[in-house]
């Protein structure tokens, strides 16, 4: 009933093996925690820019609407120039 499971040399040789492989992992996730931050960096940046897009389009939106404005209007203020130029001369 004393018998081991393991000897010495396998569990020092076990030992090693996981002290190599926490190594790895501990690598792998300070690479993985620069990607994430890299990432957020990025992503930082795509919303800076979806931002400028969004004023620009709006900026081009009133412009379009000023120029409509005046296209629709324009021929009023015309006609009305027109008509008190009709009426007082």
């Amino acid at each position: 009933m004393t018998e081991q499971w393991y000897n010495n040399k396998e569990l020092f040789e076990m030992i090693q093996e996981l002290k190599t492989e926490i190594k790895l992992t501990t690598t792998e996730m300070a690479r993985t925690r620069e990607i994430v931050a890299k990432y957020n960096g990025i992503r930082e940046q795509i919303e800076a820019c979806k931002d400028k897009i969004e004023a620009i389009e709006h900026q081009a939106q009133g412009r379009y609407s000023f120029g409509k404005a005046i296209r629709e209007w324009g021929g009023w203020l015309v006609a009305i120039a027109s008509f008190l130029y009709a009426v007082l001369r």
